[in-house]
């Protein structure tokens, strides 16, 4: 059956996506593989739609609805994976763009030519900053039970949140840490991607 077919594809996917830095899986997916890693989520969504249909046609063996259970399974899991690594990659993105607009506040980079853009201002930047911690830490809370992942989580995403800190002017990030709880977490906490 193709079921067993995909869930046999995403077995070996899982291996090769978790290997991948959160902030490559769009571009490669999508550019490289024409969307290989998107597939097995696809077939879940039809596994899940056509259940009664495929357990209940004439013929199915108990063999088979158990074969059918464990490929389903092992979608599902490889769907929670392909989750994880598409917000990840989606964040890291949001992430290089608001460093880009944070370096053209910095009056220590030269030729930042959209220092006069009210859309960069430190405040507008900071309330989207924020909302990027959060996800950032909300993506740890939901994984703090498998330290191999918060692990991933720091070195593909925290890694480029401290350097998007990096680049904040010394009077602006200190008055950030005063207002911000979150900001205030992450100062304290980002010594460990600098080793």
């Amino acid at each position: 059956m193709l079921i067993i077919g995909s869930a046999s594809r995403a077995q070996v996917l899982q291996h090769e996506i978790v290997q991948r830095t959160m902030g490559q899986l769009n571009d490669h997916n999508n550019e490289e593989m024409d969307g290989l890693y998107t597939r097995p989520t696809l077939d879940l969504y039809l596994v899940n739609k056509y259940w009664n249909f495929l357990t209940t046609a004439p013929g199915t063996t108990k063999e088979e609805i158990e074969d059918l259970e464990k490929a389903r399974t092992t979608l599902q899991h490889y769907e929670k994976l392909y989750s994880i690594m598409e917000y990840g990659s989606d964040l890291n993105g949001t992430l290089t763009c608001l460093d880009t607009r944070v370096s053209s506040m910095n009056p220590s980079i030269f030729l930042t030519i959209y220092r006069q853009s009210s859309h960069n201002s430190t405040e507008k930047i900071f309330e989207e900053v924020e909302l990027a911690l959060e996800a950032y830490y909300g993506m740890i809370e939901d994984c703090k039970d498998h330290p191999e992942w918060v692990r991933k989580i720091e070195e593909d995403i925290g890694q480029n949140m401290a350097f998007m800190f990096l680049n904040f002017d010394e009077s602006v990030r200190d008055e950030l840490v005063s207002h911000s709880h979150l900001y205030q977490r992450f100062d304290l906490e980002k010594q460990k991607f600098f080793k």
